[in-house]
């Protein structure tokens, strides 16, 4: 069981590590067999260094406990292909973290075969050359409607970053 765990955590912080930069490291707790038999759950924490204080998933940072959650979903997944739905994951980063964080997604995305989706105003995550942005709008009493924005090309891109421009 202590090597199904360990390689769960190496999995675990892999992914959290391309995700949020300066990641606790995250280390699962499985208590004993007689734990186990009395319902007392494994327990998912973060340390900030080996020797750190352990500290359970639920009492991190929100930014923190958002990108371990993911992570260790991933880290569990038998088949990852699919979807990852996130509403605003640039909430509680600050600007150098969202861009590492959205290249964190782009690599995973490409790694597990995975569609994400995020609903952003993030230019970091709107910014990313190979984005598909569509503009969601309420319509009336909360129906929403969509329509695909016209994509940026290389070419108009490259154009606005000589100005010092985001799209």
């Amino acid at each position: 069981m202590h090597d199904v765990a360990r390689t769960l955590e190496s999995l675990a912080n892999r992914h959290y590590s391309r995700l949020l930069m300066d990641a606790p490291i995250l280390t699962l707790r499985l208590g004993s067999p007689s734990d186990w038999a009395t319902g007392t759950p494994m327990t998912w924490g973060g340390q900030r260094s080996e020797q750190g204080q352990w500290v359970a998933v639920q009492y991190l940072s929100e930014a923190e406990r958002k990108w371990a959650c993911v992570a260790i979903e991933l880290a569990l997944a038998l088949d990852p292909n699919g979807v990852l739905l996130i509403d605003e994951p640039e909430q509680a980063l600050h600007r150098s973290a969202e861009a590492y964080m959205a290249n964190g997604l782009k690599t995973l995305a490409d790694e597990f075969r995975l569609a994400v989706i995020v609903a952003s105003h993030s230019p970091e995550l709107l910014n990313q050359p190979d984005a598909h942005v569509h503009l969601v709008r309420r319509r009336g009493k909360g129906v929403a409607g969509w329509r695909r924005n016209v994509r940026l090309t290389s070419v108009s891109r490259d154009e606005l970053a000589e100005y010092g421009l985001l799209p």
